[in-house]
């Protein structure tokens, strides 16, 4: 099986240059960081509605990236937009589905034993401020093409030298932690895990994107019909047992199949 990500590459000089290693996806994190937090006080500061958030998260996510990786080559396999096998088309969207109804479900559950922190009830009340068709643009594709080419693209290419499993659960985590909202950090895990190991049995960028964004519009939607029906929790602990179950076994059978389809193809 071909591995695209992390491979020794050329840099502009003529001589090998691997890739950055581990230690640059934490620097990469920190940057982010702090830059987004800075990002916050600005828009707080200046009463900016959260349309703002898109273009400091971009600052943020892609900014410190220009000191990480240098030339053409570099970029073009920290961010690979390319095309994959047809044959690796609809397990790995099986995949994706699958684990955003799981990531649906363990954030169902977990409804039922935490409140709601203020900063995910300050975003909920703020999106209600924008029209669907604004929401999804701005806060379902915006940010799934910003941090899909950064935990997926950047920091999961730093992560390449520890192998597959370790590196994707890695980037995961990371996504994961960056969320930084205790509610978020389980079912961001679950969805982060699946789009890694797409991203990377793939070699491109375009299944991640893709299933980031149908996740979130799905979460964007959701909070439409909640609000629409006063609901606070959506339907019952049983259905959230059940929608992680069958996300579960659908993400299971999606990745078995797209990790054999992986071997096919491989030398």
């Amino acid at each position: 099986m071909t591995e695209p990500l992390g491979e020794p590459v050329p840099n502009l000089t003529g001589n090998s240059r691997s890739s950055p290693g581990p230690g640059a996806a934490l620097f990469l994190l920190a940057c982010a960081a702090v830059l987004m937090a800075l990002g916050g006080y600005v828009i707080f500061r200046l009463g900016l509605g959260l349309w703002a958030v898109i273009p400091f998260q971009a600052v943020a996510l892609l900014g410190p990236a220009l000191l990480v990786f240098s030339g053409k080559v570099q970029w073009k396999q920290a961010v690979p937009f390319s095309s994959f096998p047809t044959a690796k088309a609809w397990p790995a969207l099986l995949l994706v589905l699958g684990s955003s109804m799981a990531a649906i479900g363990v954030a169902m559950a977990e409804s039922f034993f935490m409140a709601e922190g203020p900063a995910q009830r300050g975003l909920r009340e703020g999106l209600a401020h924008y029209p669907l068709a604004a929401r999804l643009a701005l806060f379902a594709l915006g940010p799934a093409i910003l941090e899909e080419i950064f935990f997926r693209g950047m920091v999961l290419s730093c992560f390449k030298p520890w192998g597959r499993w370790l590196a994707c659960l890695s980037s995961a985590l990371l996504f994961a932690v960056f969320h930084l909202n205790p509610e978020q950090m389980a079912p961001v895990f679950v969805l982060g895990c699946a789009l890694a190991l797409v991203t990377w049995e793939t070699g491109s960028l375009w299944p991640a994107v893709l299933g980031h964004a149908f996740h979130n519009s799905l979460i964007l939607i959701a909070l439409d019909f909640g609000q629409a029906g006063g609901a606070s929790r959506p339907g019952s602990l049983a259905a959230a047992v059940f929608v992680i179950v069958a996300g579960a076994g659908l993400a299971f059978a999606g990745g078995k199949r797209l990790l054999a389809a992986g071997q096919e193809k491989g030398p």
